[in-house]
């Protein structure tokens, strides 16, 4: 599985050349996005196969845009440092969308008058947010359209995160994000509220692919429905993080894509040659004294825009030349193609292709409304040991999501210059007496508004993201509430003001938030009251299986999942268990023979690669990471589900790719 995280990826910018003018438009047959699974399906704004009611709810999407490519704006309009998509990624000419801008890099739409949502990797914190933008209407209305300007008026800054969770890639992973002003002329779109049944028949991914304008990809199918999230076919890439995955016939949102996509594959650009030279040497022989019959593989660089090749043709050895693409000295000659894979493959063996990934929207439609802030100011000083409590009144209502801040000044004392750590215990007080303890460490620096939690493990931080305090859903939000602070420590606080950020709904519309989960979170085996550990530190044996050689850990086994792989190993050592390959796809497995729903895995490991590595439990793909990672990660296991697969794999094999498991451990089972 050749998963991409789906940012807007800039692999190398070239400076422009001549280059056979490509296809600017999606075509019915395979084109340019990785990863095609079948005929590429994606349609820009002008094409025929775009209804008015898709295009109604296009207009309420938009491109998430670093603002150091935006600009500035200059007579009312933007004009972005925009790339073409081919240079930018080094395609091969006849790539679809080559000659397209790219310019954005993640995708997001409106969910109320002033209010955005897109993944949590897109915007990653307040200070991250404040350096995007978000613009609509960036579409090709037309084949000759160039969108080399962006009117002003389309284009929002961010002004505050509201909700924000990024529990792991391929997981949950959105932001709720409040605009700088309300968005005009366009209709918030309609959620998918908790407890309704996914509409799969008809879906379509609306968003920027690579950051270019807008794609409507329309045809796809669900692979895989899991409480989490849901796999389908449809055609996705980087720049499609953020995006809206669509009921066509409601027109009401499904879910919202978080990854997907593949690598690219490398290929010598083989296309324009000409007859130079006929040597009259035969095959066997050797072009000249400067190098070998290579057999199209390419001699030296280019030279005066040309590049020269020896090659047999009709049994003798020829000079031949065509004209150089703009970046093939950076890339000796190669261009990349986008993954190409069929739909049979994704239905029967999900691992030879990438489908993309959404996450169900009851994860974050419960943060979807008009947030409210109350704020009390000019307060004073909290002098060392003194305790004080603050008051702010909030109209009716109740809380659907609430979180609290706390702005401190700059303190007038330094000491030998080194920074001053507070300690600041605070206590949030409900009207009716319920108390909310909140972490107050961690405060560092004045000048700042600190986010306080009322979760142990979260702790007090310059706001970057906002901490939604637990438990407060549901609660009647109107009248006094209260903030207990005491100054435990030993220099005066000073506390500049506090504030309150609710979301209030009618109390008959107040969800339960979801806790994150996979498979139906119901286990029917509920034995194993002790957690399951291996250190990795028993008895080796030999791989018994074909094509992997080396040694396992007692209790595994290997499996190849891709016979076209090479050098695939396993070494066991003293207290670890390696895999490794140079190119292919392969996995070890440890069966456990009875369900291990309602248990996490929490996995110490080491991966060093460029291509993929997947936590797998049954079929369900549970985490990927596509970079170099040494890290101890958790993740909940599916109902239904009796072995644990770790999948190593790659399509380049320029390089080796390593994973080194170090431990794991699995947590008993929920009890009843």
């Amino acid at each position: 599985m050749r998963w991409l995280f789906l940012f807007g990826i800039s692999l190398w910018v070239a400076s422009c050349g001549d280059a056979d003018t490509p296809v600017d438009e999606t075509p019915a047959g395979n084109g340019g996005k990785g990863d095609i699974i079948g005929d590429d399906d994606r349609r820009d704004e002008f094409s025929e196969d775009v209804s008015d009611a898709l295009k109604k709810l296009g207009a309420s999407t938009a491109m998430v845009i670093e603002n150091a490519v935006l600009g500035e704006a200059l007579d009312g309009a933007f004009t972005p440092a925009s790339q073409l998509l081919g240079e930018s990624y080094y395609m091969c000419p006849d790539e679809t969308n080559w000659t397209q801008p790219v310019t954005g890099m993640c995708s997001a739409w409106l969910v109320a008058p002033d209010i955005i949502v897109t993944n949590g990797h897109c915007v990653t914190s307040q200070p991250d947010c404040d350096k995007k933008s978000f613009v609509f209407d960036y579409a090709k209305k037309s084949p000759d359209d160039t969108l080399s300007t962006i009117p002003q008026e389309n284009v929002f800054a961010c002004d505050q995160v509201l909700a924000w969770d990024y529990t792991s890639d391929c997981d949950i992973d959105f932001a709720v994000i409040k605009l700088d002003r309300p968005v005009e002329g366009r209709e918030p779109l309609k959620v998918r509220q908790a407890g309704a049944d996914l509409k799969g028949d008809s879906l379509v991914v609306i968003g920027h692919p690579f950051g270019i304008p807008r794609k409507y990809a329309l045809k796809g199918e669900v692979l895989l429905d899991g409480a989490n999230a849901f796999t389908t076919t449809h055609d996705i890439i980087g720049g499609n993080s953020g995006s809206a995955i669509f009921d066509a016939e409601t027109g009401e949102v499904q879910g919202l894509v978080t990854c997907g996509g593949s690598n690219f594959e490398w290929e010598y650009y083989n296309e324009g040659w000409e007859l130079e030279t006929k040597t009259g040497k035969p095959c066997d022989s050797t072009c000249d004294d400067a190098g070998e019959y290579t057999d199209g593989t390419w001699e030296g660089q280019c030279v005066e825009g040309r590049r020269r090749a020896c090659a047999c043709d009709e049994g003798q050895l020829v000079w031949q030349t065509r004209p150089c693409l703009s970046f093939e000295n950076d890339t000796e000659g190669q261009c990349t193609r986008e993954y190409r894979t069929t739909e049979d493959a994704c239905r029967t063996a999900p691992w030879l292709c990438a489908p993309a990934l959404a996450q169900h929207t009851h994860h974050f439609a419960g943060y979807i409304g008009e947030w409210d802030v109350y704020t009390q100011a000019d307060l004073a000083v909290l002098e060392a040991g003194a305790e004080q409590d603050l008051k702010i009144t909030v109209p009716e209502g109740h809380a659907q999501a609430l979180s609290v801040a706390v702005e401190i000044s700059e303190p007038d004392y330094v000491i030998d210059g080194a920074n001053i750590v507070w300690d600041l215990e605070a206590t949030l007080v409900h009207p009716n007496g319920t108390e909310f303890p909140l972490s107050g460490q961690g405060l560092y620096y004045g000048g700042q508004t600190y986010e306080f939690s009322n979760v142990p493990t979260l702790q007090t931080q310059p706001f970057e993201v906002p901490f939604l305090i637990s438990g407060a859903y549901g609660l009647e939000a109107g009248g006094e509430w209260t903030l207990k602070l005491k100054n435990a420590g030993t220099f005066y606080i000073p506390i500049k003001s506090w504030s309150i950020q609710v979301l209030e709904r009618p109390e008959a519309e107040i969800t339960v938030p979801q806790i994150a989960c996979v498979g139906d979170c119901q286990s029917p085996y509920l034995g194993w009251p002790d957690p399951i550990i291996d250190t990795f530190e028993g008895e080796a044996v030999e791989s018994n299986v074909e094509g992997v050689e080396g040694e396992l850990a007692l209790g595994w086994r290997a499996e190849v999942m891709d016979a076209e792989g090479l050098d695939y190993e396993v070494f066991k050592s003293r207290k670890s268990q390696t895999m490794a390959m140079t190119k292919g796809e392969f996995a070890i497995i440890k069966d456990f023979g009875s369900d291990l729903g309602d248990r996490t895995l929490t996995v110490d490991y080491r991966y060093d690669g460029i291509g993929w590595f997947q936590i797998w439990a049954g079929d369900h793909i549970l985490f990927t990471k596509n970079n170099f990672s040494q890290e101890t990660t958790t993740v909940t296991l599916p109902a239904g589900a009796s072995n644990i697969r770790f999948v190593l794999g790659a399509t380049n094999q320029s390089q080796a790719h390593e994973l080194t498991l170090f431990s794991l451990s699995i947590s008993p089972p929920a009890q009843e």
